[in-house]
């Protein structure tokens, strides 16, 4: 598989997806949401924070200011 080049993260760090997250877990709590929903919710971060974390590992870092 090849590698994808990325920009180095000291110029651009990478985003985890932390507030959006919190911001769905609040949500369903104060909307009382039912177990179904919990799942449904809880499977779609779950394989997004596993995305997040794939794309670190399998991502190449490329420095902008450096050669």
């Amino acid at each position: 598989m090849k590698k994808l080049k990325k920009i180095a993260r000291q110029n651009i760090p990478h985003n985890f997806p932390v507030v959006s997250t919190t911001v769905a877990w609040l949500l369903l709590d104060r909307l009382d949401a039912s177990g179904i929903v919990w799942g449904i919710v809880g499977t779609v971060f779950a394989i997004l924070w596993v995305l997040v974390l794939l794309d670190i590992v399998w991502s190449d870092s490329v420095d902008l200011l450096g050669g």
